[in-house]
């Protein structure tokens, strides 16, 4: 089982609203979590292949307890 942390952000109305409606109307998460986590993931690779493209920088994820 994954273990999850709890984190609270301060996120506008409208945010919200797109979360809200980014799970009830496209089913890519079961939850308003998993669409963040979604969303985060994305841009992180997009993060990394950046780094990687301009400027070479070899970005893997840390292992756990690293």
């Amino acid at each position: 089982m994954v273990t999850r942390i709890k984190r609270t952000y301060n996120l506008s109305p409208e945010s919200v609203e797109q979360v809200r409606r980014l799970v009830g109307e496209t089913g890519l998460a079961d939850s308003q979590d998993g669409i963040v986590e979604l969303a985060i993931e994305r841009r992180y690779r997009e993060v990394r292949s950046a780094l990687t493209r301009h400027f070479g920088l070899d970005v893997r994820p840390q292992e756990d307890g690293a």
